[in-house]
């Protein structure tokens, strides 16, 4: 990477290893907790959308314009999307098996979580009728996880409107206070990550 920035390539390919091997090594593991594997396909995410950014950063090589042999560049805009798409899913990871501080809370965050990835998929009935079985899973699955926020004490101590909010999966949250509790530091630390980012984009380009 470029000349002052924190991690050289190496390192970051290092990092890059160990978050894959994190990640697999959690695969197919067995808990008391049905819950707790899930965090698997978080940790997978994070990996993926680190290793594509990194090697985003390396260039593309294209084919067009096929007049001038092709052309080499670094895509910044799709690196900055993948590296806010990395730190959300690490954030959603800590928020989700990190944070809580009582199974009840575990409970409620680990379902409105699955909700929100779920609950586009209500009422769409799709037209290949070879997907009918996978939808009407997905409903029952829908039914299942508000019935179980509901039980929840967390959600029962919400006001009428937040309780409608979080049976349409919607996740509100604060990602700069949510950020802070993972340990980023400040708020003002938080945002000057995105800033880096784009001071990174800066340093590449003068590279």
């Amino acid at each position: 990477m470029a000349q002052g920035y924190p991690f050289s390539d190496k390192e970051y390919l290092e990092i890059l290893e160990l978050t894959f091997e994190v990640a697999e090594s959690i695969k197919g593991k067995v808990s008391a907790d049905g819950r707790k594997p899930d965090s698997q396909y978080l940790a997978l995410k994070l990996y993926t959308h680190a290793a594509t950014a990194y090697w985003l950063y390396t260039g593309t090589k294209s084919t067009v314009p096929a007049s001038t042999g092709g052309s080499f560049f670094v895509d910044f805009s799709s690196i900055a999307v993948l590296t806010r798409s990395a730190l959300e899913t690490y954030l959603s990871f800590f928020e989700v098996f990190v944070a809580p501080k009582t199974d009840d809370e575990f409970e409620f965050n680990y379902c409105l979580w699955h909700l929100s990835g779920q609950v586009i998929r209500e009422n769409l009935i799709p037209i290949d009728p070879a997907l009918h079985e996978d939808y009407k899973i997905a409903q029952e699955d829908i039914k299942v996880l508000r019935a179980r926020l509901m039980a929840t004490t967390v959600f029962q101590r919400l006001k009428p409107k937040a309780q409608k909010d979080v049976l349409k999966g919607k996740r509100k949250r604060d990602w700069l206070l949510v950020a802070k509790s993972a340990g980023f530091g400040s708020l003002e630390e938080y945002m000057l990550i995105i800033q880096d980012l784009f001071m990174l984009m800066d340093l590449l380009l003068g590279s």
